[in-house]
């Protein structure tokens, strides 16, 4: 629909929510290590800081989602491509609280880790009925304050078909998260 997708609506929103409940598994791909990246990620200063405490009331990672990128943001990663932050994926989160797992507390960070990332993979993905799809992940390692102390985190952005934003996960620790490191490599920082 032209006249919605000016307004920021480019997935209808039950379109989006069935993508979002499906269970993907990415498919074998060629490694981080047979495109020659490193084990580790390297870590880079935060650009942005996480929110000090995770958001548990639906109406306050609405507004944090509404002053940080508004109705819809249009991002471009270092190849180019753009990227369109909707709101979906945060309703999603709100439609059952317990999905309000941590993850809303590092949005702050979701421009920075598609701006400037350390890799950009592609990869294939299958979900439970068969249904194959690419799959784009930006992956980026960052340093912030937790708690007044320094925490390394590894973050990754997953983007769906047509530049759509679909999921942000974090990881503490050194582990070189291997499924959203491998595929294609699409971009790489040296």
């Amino acid at each position: 629909h032209v006249g919605e997708a000016a307004n920021g609506r480019y997935v209808e929103d039950q379109d989006m929510a069935k993508l979002l409940e499906q269970k993907w598994r990415a498919l074998p791909a060629r490694s981080f290590q047979d495109w020659g990246r490193p084990d580790t990620l390297p870590v880079d200063r935060a650009l942005a800081s996480p929110l000090p405490a995770p958001l548990r009331e639906p109406a306050d990672v609405r507004a944090e989602w509404d002053r940080l990128f508004g109705n819809t943001e249009s991002l471009r990663d270092p190849f180019g491509s753009e990227v369109f932050l909707t709101p979906q994926v945060v309703d999603h989160w709100l439609e059952q609280p317990k999905r309000l797992d941590g993850r809303e507390r590092y949005l702050p960070l979701l421009r920075e880790t598609i701006e400037t990332p350390f890799e950009i993979w592609a990869n294939f993905a299958q979900n439970e009925l068969g249904r194959v799809g690419l799959r784009r992940y930006y992956v980026k390692r960052v340093e912030v304050v937790e708690d007044g102390k320094a925490v390394a985190l590894t973050l990754i952005a997953e983007v769906l078909p047509g530049g759509r934003w679909g999921s942000i996960d974090f990881f503490r620790g050194r582990s070189p998260q291997t499924t959203s490191r491998s595929g294609v490599l699409v971009w790489g920082r040296p």
